[in-house]
């Protein structure tokens, strides 16, 4: 038997905002309104100037999306999804990006994005060894280590087409245009930034 309308739309307003989005997506009944928009805004603490631009940043996991963060032990914490920092990093080219037999490490150059993290890093009294220069450029830079990890979630997009992938080594020495990176925000046990890399999208 199929619950009615109503009842799902009282439902709807309890849920957390990740669950109501893959609601609005199921179908036109239960799409995002913009008193949705205002209501998740004021929730989840964004800016209400433009609250659909603000819950989209959260949704993605855009880092300009992020505005409130503090520290909570060994983990940098986003105050709007009360969960550990984890944000997507901008696109990177494959040359910026190095692989040796024990490492994959990825150099993400956007001015931004670098500004991004050493400002966290200023505001958490923390140390930013991830903002390296490389060939006179400045950028936010993140390892694998390939012998410690050895599957991670990859996307491969190529054209309208995608593929998942999870075989880390296999992927890597694979050619590819642009990459990004989910990144978790951690502090190592000598006050330095580490970014923990959990996913990977590719551009082919």
């Amino acid at each position: 038997m199929s619950l009615p309308y109503e009842v799902i739309d009282i439902i709807l307003l309890f849920c957390r905002l990740c669950d109501r989005y893959r609601c609005s997506i199921m179908g036109t009944r239960f799409k995002f309104r913009r008193k949705d928009w205002q209501r998740y805004s004021t929730l989840y603490r964004v800016s209400s100037l433009d609250s659909r631009e603000s819950v989209r940043s959260l949704l993605c996991r855009e880092y300009k999306g992020q505005v409130s963060i503090s520290r909570r032990m060994n983990v940098l914490w986003s105050n709007h999804l009360c969960a550990p920092l984890v944000v997507w990093s901008p696109w990177t080219l494959q040359k910026c990006c190095r692989k040796t037999t024990k490492k994959m490490v990825f150099h993400f150059r956007q001015l931004h994005f670098i500004n991004f993290v050493r400002n966290l890093a200023r505001l958490h009294n923390i140390k930013t060894s991830c903002l390296q220069h490389v060939c006179l450029y400045e950028s936010v830079a993140t390892t694998i280590w390939l012998n410690n990890t050895k599957r991670m979630e990859m996307w491969i997009f190529k054209g309208p087409h995608k593929k998942r992938r999870f075989r880390l080594e296999n992927t890597l020495n694979k050619m590819f245009y642009r990459a990004r990176a989910l990144l978790e925000f951690r502090i190592s046990s000598d006050q330095c930034l580490v970014l923990k890399v959990r996913k990977l999208e590719f551009l082919v």
